[in-house]
């Protein structure tokens, strides 16, 4: 299978989080469409590829029956290009049949910082169907992202991965009501938000919920009518209230706003602790608020991970993917050996 697959990856380091608030903000759509145009320019053949971009990670999958030289540059200066910036991103390559078990791995979570996770699925899905809808997938990306897909749902079938849901909503509400929670306040009311909404409302029923948004009618649409919903420019004068009922105790932030909605200038010092989580791409609150006095600020990379349900099942996971690599192994080996008989019986005529 050599030359068959690349795959570049952004590993996460300094440079990740400007590189994926950047394709946030200019969109991977933009991004995969413009790879695809430079690099079947590039001398390589004919080339397919799609794009996957999530809260952690960024990743590349390119296929052609010939080897892909310069694609790492190639990346890098579509990147530049469609985010008019000038990031120099240290990509990690890998070639050939390791890419097919590395993406396997991925669409059943095992790839995640949250093992397991029920999130990267769909976003699998929506990679595989964003790549058709702009024609840049090709017959071995569509194959090779399907049978992911199929994969990570055999997993979570059949093993106790698929009986707890352990995305990232789930363990921003699990580490904010590790500590006592009256008032927690959301931003957004997009799909993380609503997770983060039915997460509280089962963990702790009697904690009273409110919903920031830019569009309050909207929001109330998608929520139960418990939920309190207020105009997200209040936020700032919500959150310097200390007095019971109004003081917020924890906020969890999940907008894909492209600025900062939160920032240490538009704060006023609390001096009962208010706990942040942020969960938005690119980043809703600005690093430095975690200084201001009164807030303390978490993220994806260091919200604490409950990792039993992934240990326990780890071990059957890891073999349902193994078995399925090695078959679309053997289907890719089939299918390169039945166009190379053809190419050869074309050439004897």
């Amino acid at each position: 299978m050599s030359g068959a697959f690349v795959h570049l990856s952004l590993p996460v380091r300094d440079d990740f989080l400007a590189v994926r608030a950047a394709l946030a903000r200019a969109g991977v759509g933009p991004f995969a469409g413009e790879l695809f145009a430079a690099l079947n320019t590039s001398g390589a053949g004919s080339v397919h590829c799609a794009v996957l971009a999530t809260c952690e990670r960024v990743e590349v999958f390119a296929a052609s029956a010939q080897p892909i030289p310069g694609i790492e540059r190639c990346a890098t200066q579509t990147l530049r290009l469609v985010t008019g910036t000038q990031l120099s991103p240290s990509w990690r390559r890998i070639e050939g049949e390791p890419v097919l078990r590395h993406t396997l791995r991925l669409a059943a979570g095992l790839e995640s910082r949250i093992v397991g996770e029920s999130d990267i699925l769909c976003q699998v899905r929506d990679t595989l169907a964003q790549a058709q809808r702009d024609k840049t997938s090709g017959p071995s990306i569509e194959r090779l992202l399907s049978v992911a897909i199929k994969t990570g749902r055999l997993v979570r079938a059949k093993t106790e991965l698929g009986r707890h849901d352990l995305g990232a909503a789930a363990a921003a509400v699990h580490a904010l009501l590790a500590e006592p929670t009256r008032h927690v306040a959301l931003l957004g009311s997009g799909a993380v938000a609503q997770a983060c909404v039915r997460h509280l409302m089962t963990s702790a029923p009697l904690t009273r919920i409110t919903l920031y948004a830019r569009h309050t009618e909207t929001a109330r649409q998608r929520l139960p009518e418990s939920i309190g919903v207020r105009p997200l420019q209040t936020l700032r004068h919500a959150l310097a209230q200390e007095l019971e009922p109004d003081r917020i105790d924890a906020l969890i932030s999940a907008t894909s706003s492209p600025q900062f909605l939160l920032t240490p200038d538009s704060l006023v010092h609390r001096s009962a602790a208010v706990r942040l989580v942020d969960l938005g791409m690119p980043p809703n609150i600005h690093p430095g608020v975690g200084n201001v006095p009164g807030f303390v600020l978490q993220t994806l990379w260091n919200l604490p991970i409950d990792r039993g349900p992934a240990e326990r099942s780890l071990a059957a996971a890891e073999e349902i993917v193994e078995l399925n690599a090695r078959a679309l192994a053997r289907w890719f080996e089939s299918r390169h050996a039945a166009a190379s008989l053809i190419a050869k019986s074309g050439g004897a005529r």
